[in-house]
């Protein structure tokens, strides 16, 4: 019968575990465990039975070292860090309510004077309204962001347009009501600035609610000061 060099063997056995970054200690290790396994085996003399060990065996310690541990490290940081679509709806609304004008809004605006001048005043209220439609339609509920604008809750970037100002979100802190179910609180640090001398800082606070995943139905801000010092603030004449 064939004698196994063990030497050429361990190497043969552990090839396939090249890509796994491991001790040469327990490298040999399992190397151990796998050749205890076979000699139990030996009095049966199948080469067949001891090759399906070894691939088994093998095949076990490459998942648990690569893909085991891969699908247990996702798993943790998904408990450790749930998605959440209705906050992240909530800060993308308010990211794109209180940073800009952006290009394509800038773009709109600039041609306010032409359309007047030549009567075409539904025609640029219409451009206006479908640069809004694209831009936050995909996060309210059907029909609902057009009372939003309607009521300039989502046109202070136009406002600031107008007397030159340009405003960025600092920071966006959203938090559930425990209380009431589909209720959210939220505070946004808004940023103004025109030139280094005409630049602030203010907080604007809130609440939306969401009855349908992913999609606002009610936003309105707080009366607590904020907001009117941003209206305030960028209303300024030039």
């Amino acid at each position: 019968m064939k004698q196994y060099d063990e030497k050429p063997e361990f190497d043969e056995t552990l090839k396939s575990l090249d890509s796994i970054i491991m001790e040469e200690s327990d490298k040999e290790e399992v190397y151990s465990n796998l050749m205890s396994s076979v000699e139990k085996k030996k009095s049966k003399n199948k080469v067949s039975i001891w090759s399906n060990h070894i691939l088994s065996a093998a095949f076990i310690v490459i998942f648990l070292a690569g893909g085991g541990y891969f699908i247990a490290d996702k798993i943790m940081v998904e408990q450790a860090a749930p998605h959440d679509d209705n906050i992240e709806t909530i800060e993308t609304v308010l990211k794109k309510s209180f940073s800009g004008p952006d290009k394509e809004l800038t773009k709109i605006l600039n041609k306010k004077e032409s359309y007047i001048d030549e009567d075409k005043v539904q025609e640029y209220q219409n451009e206006l309204f479908s640069y809004y439609e694209n831009v936050y339609q995909p996060y309210f509920e059907e029909n609902r962001f057009q009372d939003h604008v309607m009521n300039n809750k989502l046109t202070y970037n136009e406002l600031a347009y107008s007397n030159g100002y340009h405003l960025e979100t600092a920071r966006i802190d959203v938090k559930e009501d425990e209380k009431t179910k589909g209720a959210y609180e939220f505070t946004v640090h808004v940023q103004y600035k025109k030139d280094e001398n005409e630049a602030g800082e203010t907080t604007v606070s809130g609440r939306v609610n969401i009855y349908e995943k992913g999609k606002i139905n009610s936003l309105r801000y707080y009366d607590d000061g904020g907001l009117e010092k941003l209206a305030k603030a960028i209303q300024t004449e030039r």
